[in-house]
């Protein structure tokens, strides 16, 4: 699926949580999403596709469910990845307090002085070594051939896999989890790694393959799994002009587990949108917050 971030005249900041996990082309959203025919946003009047909820919990407590409950959970995934590419999933069985902490660890750091945020970058921008990256080096658009984009006006904090590292993890020569500035961030990432083989389950069933356990060979660590914590400061006048906030792209990596923020499309304020293979036509999507 193509996806963008789209820009809004309102100075409204943005938190945005994801995860990427490696090897199938899929985008995936996390929430439960209840769409009308027609959506205002921003001043634009969007006709709405409905974005499949796949409730994934006979594989993510394969022990409280049948067989035919996974099967059918698997067939109705498989749909949604044939058409749009795209799809929401509940029953996934991450905490919502975990959630709401990271949101507010991660808030906190970027709203932190420059001086204190660059001391946790660990090199240049796209070190395997993750970290901090500053806006104004990101240009997700130059992903696309043949597309020359100006950088994307967004800061993002990284937590990679270490070549030497045994998952998804801080750098030990940085000091190691017990340096992050995001206490939640361990648990989280735990948590991401359970979906995500639940995820990769129910994907070798609708592929038909020949186990459920497909995957798990190509996912021995260190792998390419990565957790990205980006947040979009309030534009400038100039940034609102250009419109978007993170060009169009697709995710080059497999899955991307995304938490939206919950402002995204609200206020005359902008968000997450995506294009229909089919009519090449852009529509955002609107998020669900969080049950607290």
């Amino acid at each position: 699926a193509y996806e963008l971030e789209r820009g809004g005249g309102r100075p409204l900041e943005r938190i945005l949580m994801s995860i990427f996990m490696l090897n199938l082309a899929a985008v995936l959203l996390m929430g439960v999403f209840r769409p009308s025919n027609c959506v205002e946003v921003s001043e634009h009047c969007y006709m709405q596709k409905e974005v499949t909820v796949v409730d994934i919990s006979p594989f993510a407590q394969p022990e409280k469910y049948p067989e035919e409950a996974r099967e059918e959970v698997a067939r109705v995934w498989g749909q949604a990845f044939e058409s749009l590419g795209v799809a929401r999933i509940e029953g996934h069985g991450v905490s919502d307090t975990l959630i709401l902490d990271l949101r507010a660890e991660a808030a906190a750091f970027f709203k932190l002085p420059s001086t204190e945020k660059t001391k946790h970058a660990y090199g240049p921008y796209g070190t395997s070594l993750g970290g901090y990256t500053p806006a104004g080096l990101e240009a997700v658009a130059q992903s696309v051939e043949g597309v020359e984009a100006a950088p994307d006006p967004v800061e993002s904090f990284s937590i990679r896999c270490e070549v030497n590292g045994t998952g998804m993890e801080p750098p030990a020569s940085k000091g190691g989890w017990g340096a992050l500035p995001f206490s939640s961030a361990e648990k989280y990432v735990q948590e991401m790694d359970r979906v995500l083989s639940a995820i990769h389950r129910m994907s070798a069933v609708a592929l038909n393959l020949t186990s459920p356990d497909f995957f798990d060979s190509f996912y021995t660590r260190p792998n390419g799994n990565a957790l990205r914590l980006a947040f979009y400061p309030p534009p400038t006048t100039a940034q609102a002009e250009k419109k978007f906030r993170y060009g169009e792209h697709t995710d080059y990596s497999g899955f991307t587990i995304l938490l939206q923020d919950e402002h995204d499309h609200s206020n005359g304020a902008g968000g997450l949108e995506v294009q229909d293979p089919g009519s090449k036509q852009w529509f955002p999507v609107l998020p669900v917050g969080v049950t607290k």
